[in-house]
Parts: structure tokens; sequence; C-alpha cells
């Protein structure tokens, strides 16, 4: 049997999968609808020819699309999964777009609380004129009659 080719979002819900992952643990963690993990589930199917989810970890084992953890007695053992170095690099580009994305959010809101200082400030200063305005008596001007 040939070695299936797997896209780097198959190759992620294969890796859920076997974790022991539900079709509904599934989307909810790559934030998809579960419909679309559905059709990433059959799919993976489709190209293992594997009839189940175990069935689809015993086929991607075969085939070194995933590894099995290591044997040293304990119960424990975390399972691991063997990445691409193109899915690592992937994984890795996109970690740093999030870290810059955070790092303008939070720059955005730095300033953000600075202007909002500001406005409460000036909105304090104008109301306390108004307030003073309306307690000062108007001068009036003479009324001169015709």
């Amino acid at each position: 049997m040939a070695t299936a080719k797997l896209t780097p979002r198959e190759r992620e819900v294969l890796r859920l999968i076997a974790q022991g992952s539900s079709t509904k643990q599934i989307a909810f963690h790559l934030g998809i609808a579960f419909k679309t993990a559905v059709c990433h589930r059959s799919n993976i199917s489709s190209k293992l020819e594997a009839k189940n989810a175990a069935d689809v970890v015993v086929q991607a084992v075969q085939q070194g699309l995933i590894d099995l953890p290591h044997q040293d007695g304990r119960a424990d053992t975390p399972h691991t999964i063997a990445y691409a170095p193109e899915e690592i690099e992937r994984i890795r580009n996109e970690m740093r777009a999030d870290l810059d994305n955070l790092s303008i959010a939070l720059s955005l809101s730095r300033d953000l609380r600075l202007q909002m200082r500001e406005a409460r400030l000036q909105l304090a200063e104008t109301t306390a004129e108004m307030v003073n305005s309306l307690h000062t008596p108007a001068r009036h001007k003479p009324v001169v009659a015709a």
C-alpha cells in the first residue's frame, strides 16, 4: 500500500484522532465547523483505507505518518506524533504571527487607555465650566426704551 498524501490540516486532525479526540473536540480545538471536522475524518479514513478511528491510527502508524509512544513501562506515557519539518516551521510562523498580533493589540490597548484618560479629564473640565456658568449670574444688558 502506498503512503497516503494528507493535507497539513488532515495531519492535524489525524494527530487529534490518535490522541483520542472526538469529532466535536476536534472541531472545537481547531476552530472549525463540526461538519468540516467530519469531512476531514472521512477524507483521512478514505485515504488510509480505514474503517474506524482505531484503524485510522493503525494505518497511520504503518505508513509512518505518526509514531507510537515509547514503551518505558509507565501508564502515563504521552502519545507522540512526528511532524514534518515544514509543518513545524508553519506552526512556528503562525505562533510568531500570533505573538506579533498580540503585541500590536497590547500597544493599541495602552494608547486607547491614555486617550480615554485624556478624554475623561477634558470632559470633567468642560462639565465643571458648564456648571460654573450656570451658577454665575448672567450680565444683562440694560433694556433701552425706544
